[in-house]
């Protein structure tokens, strides 16, 4: 493990920041070239992002495990005994972050109350978009337990995240846990009080009894393996400093076409022409509908 950096609520921005400009300096940062465009479906304004570089990154894990030994370039600091966290080598957006444990724990295994200590830490010094791949059904590449974090760079959130066009016309008074109109698979939604991000340790509590009563309501109950808690089934999960959704999946890809967490934010990373075509003739719903479990 690189020596430890201690990070606190308001040095993270800006350790990821000169960690990220030295490391596009030394030739290690390597962002991904895209050509974006809208796809209008069930007015939600999807954004199909083809990569038009290299792609071999996201296609196939690395060989060894990448999180147990971070490159020292891109590692950032540590945030708890537990987890660290560094840039992704080849990001989606500027300063993308990765959240990771220490020692090797499986994507599968269910995420812990640390898990979410983690991530919201990060969260309270950067605003953005939490995402996890719960193994390689939902879109994983690496088996080792890790999250993601995307920076909005941006105070347009329909822009950020299309799917707000949905997501936002949810009422906020009533169920704790609610269903979204328009989205036709099964998944579990809710809102986060405003303030809860001002104390990493309160948001990382309240954000994983939430995820605990998610998956208890989507009928997704832990299965106890060798020692540890499984997932009973792949599930995407994102997360942001407002509102949370957990969608359960039944395989990784649609004809060819990956999708992961950060598609259910309305956003398509397309990794070929043929695979773009595909989302633009079925439509981004129906790859998003055909790959999750279906409503009961």
């Amino acid at each position: 493990m690189n020596q430890a950096v201690e990070l606190s609520r308001n040095s993270l921005s800006g350790a990821i920041k000169s960690k990220s400009e030295s490391a596009r300096h030394s030739g290690v940062l390597h962002p991904l070239e895209t050509k974006s465009e809208l796809l209008v479906d069930q007015n939600v304004e999807f954004k199909a992002r083809r990569i038009v570089g290299p792609a071999q990154a996201l296609t196939a894990p690395q060989s060894g495990d990448p999180f147990l030994a971070p490159h020292p370039e891109l590692f950032v600091g540590d945030i708890s005994h537990t987890h660290y966290c560094s840039l992704e080598q080849r990001p989606i957006v500027e300063q993308h972050l990765l959240v990771a444990t220490r020692q090797f724990e499986s994507q599968e295994t269910l995420l812990r109350m640390r898990d979410f200590v983690a991530l919201c830490t990060c969260m309270c010094d950067v605003d953005g978009i939490g995402l996890y791949d719960a193994g390689r059904t939902a879109g994983a590449v690496q088996a080792h337990k890790h999250l993601q974090l995307l920076p909005l760079h941006t105070d347009d959130n329909r822009t950020a995240i299309p799917m707000m066009s949905l997501l936002g016309a949810v009422n906020g008074v009533g169920a704790r846990i609610r269903n979204v109109r328009g989205l036709p698979f099964s998944h579990a939604f809710a809102w986060l009080t405003d303030t809860l991000f001002e104390q990493p340790l309160r948001a990382g509590e309240v954000t994983y009894d939430l995820y605990v009563d998610m998956m208890e309501a989507l009928g997704m109950r832990g299965i106890r393996t060798d020692g540890e808690f499984r997932q009973p089934v792949a599930y995407s999960l994102i997360l942001t400093r407002h509102w949370m959704l957990l969608v359960p999946r039944i395989c990784e890809s649609y004809r060819g076409l990956t999708v992961n967490a950060y598609s259910y934010t309305g956003s398509f990373l397309i990794q070929s022409q043929e695979t773009l075509d595909v989302l633009r003739d079925v439509g981004p719903m129906t790859a998003l509908s055909a790959v999750a479990r279906q409503r009961v």
